[in-house]
């Protein structure tokens, strides 16, 4: 954010802008919200869904947060790598 000046809520709703997409039943936001090259990684996640896949169980169990079946957030220390990969291998654990 810092790289582009936004700042908090300059990038609020275009989670949502994908699952606009004809078979797109689940989006995601990531976003490095460190403050600092010394300070604790804060990485941060918002996740929206279609239908019946449950993102708030999805960030519950894998990104320390919750929210509503369609509508959720979480976050992680790791790197935003690390957080890619980590939520890639979470959609395998809810495939149908």
């Amino acid at each position: 954010m810092e790289k582009f000046s936004l700042k908090t809520g300059d990038t609020e709703g275009i989670v949502n802008y994908p699952l606009g997409i004809n078979g797109i039943d689940i989006s995601v936001m990531i976003t490095d919200r460190t403050q600092n090259k010394s300070s604790e990684k804060e990485i941060r996640l918002s996740l929206r869904s279609i239908g019946g896949f449950p993102v708030n169980e999805l960030s519950r169990r894998y990104f320390n947060g919750g929210g509503h079946k369609n509508a959720a957030g979480g976050q992680t220390n790791t790197s935003v790598q690390e957080t890619v990969e980590i939520f890639k291998n979470a959609l395998k654990t809810f495939q149908k």
